[in-house]
């Protein structure tokens, strides 16, 4: 799974709790999932937030889905609301059903089997 955090280095302290929530989380998900951290002081971040329809900071994009629009979740809600992401997508792996990641090809893509 992906997750990017849009900050603003003109909004530090706006943007301090969510920070340190994520990188909380990425370390309980090592290999699980991929974190970053993008400032939209940055022209080519801009871009990228642009994409998913990011408006303003902190905002966070999970597997290219803006989430908790509107509020900033604590540690413990993103890493409920990831686990649940991550069983669903377990789920569907066991059941046959192909998952698809935010490329739009399946995950194991070229993968031999």
């Amino acid at each position: 799974m992906d997750l990017i955090l849009f900050t603003s280095s003109k909004k530090k302290a706006e943007c301090a709790g969510m920070d340190a929530a994520v990188k909380s989380v990425a370390g309980k998900f090592k290999g699980e999932l991929h974190a970053d951290i993008l400032d939209l002081e940055n022209r080519a971040n801009r871009l990228t937030a642009v994409q998913f329809k990011v408006s303003s900071p902190p905002a966070l994009v999970l597997d290219g889905e803006l989430i908790f629009k509107g509020r900033q979740p604590t540690a413990a809600e993103l890493e409920e609301f990831i686990t649940g992401r991550l069983e669903e997508s377990r789920k569907a792996k066991k059941s046959g059903r192909r998952y698809w990641s935010v490329s739009g090809l399946p995950e194991n893509w070229g993968a031999e089997r």
